[in-house]
């Protein structure tokens, strides 16, 4: 049996993405090392879409998986109230009531000491 000698080097992508197509055809992330020929072979899980089909040559599937989630990736959204918001108005008004309380039975407390009532 004859033995086949070969070597191989592991390489990320510039931008760590699996990338998208630009307006010029080309692609960024590792399909466009793909597309350019700067790899032979990417070792990753790729969702198979016809633009990327269009562009790279896909292998068998090894394993399918039938269970898939996509969510839309939360963008930031500038909010001056934002510390606000992770608690509910209940919340909020019961740390007011206590805040009030404290400060209340302390400044009781400050009063009879300076009077000089215990």
């Amino acid at each position: 049996m004859p033995l086949i000698y070969f070597s191989f080097r592991f390489f990320r992508s510039e931008q760590r993405t699996y990338g998208h197509s630009l307006s010029n055809g080309t692609w960024t992330g590792i399909i466009g090392q793909l597309q350019k020929q700067k790899v032979d072979f990417a070792g990753t899980l790729f969702t198979v879409s016809r633009e990327r089909y269009g562009v790279i040559d896909f292998s068998e599937h090894i394993y399918l998986d039938e269970m898939t989630a996509a969510y839309v990736r939360p963008g930031v959204v500038p909010n001056m109230a934002g510390f606000v918001q992770p608690y509910t108005f209940l919340v909020w008004l019961l740390v007011l009531v206590t805040t009030l309380m404290v400060f209340g039975t302390l400044l009781a407390v400050q009063l009879r000491f300076l009077h000089g009532t215990r």
